[in-house]
């Protein structure tokens, strides 16, 4: 069986890669699932910002731009709304571990992102 609709978020743990490898990566699983299906649809995110403070906070900036720049694919930028949030808010009141897991609040903001994808 082939999903219909696909969402997908990469990059948290692939901080020191180059952008255009963990594009490439999504991009890869993108063709290989249209071949099944090619009506497919797929929501891509970027990840959460990371705590620079414990070192988790790499190139993942650059993989929000490089995820937007997929073709044929809804994209939802958590990295750059979270970014906006940490000018207001200390990182742990949206952290599940105070590194790089979000908690039931940031989870709800990923939630929104993914829906406004899906929502006129």
């Amino acid at each position: 069986l082939c999903p219909d609709l696909v969402v997908m978020s990469f990059g948290m743990n692939d901080g020191q890669r180059a952008p255009e490898d963990v594009q490439a990566n999504m991009k890869s699983i993108i063709n290989a699932t249209r071949l099944k299906n090619p009506a497919c649809d797929f929501i891509v995110t970027s990840c959460m910002v990371a705590n620079k403070d414990a070192g988790f906070l790499l190139r993942q900036a650059e993989y929000a731009k490089a995820f937007s720049q997929i073709p044929d694919v809804a994209f939802a930028d958590v990295f750059g709304m979270h970014d906006e949030f940490l000018k207001k808010k200390d990182f742990i009141a949206m952290s599940g571990n105070n590194v790089n897991h979000p908690n039931d609040w940031l989870a709800r903001v990923y939630a929104m992102n993914i829906l406004a994808c899906l929502i006129k």
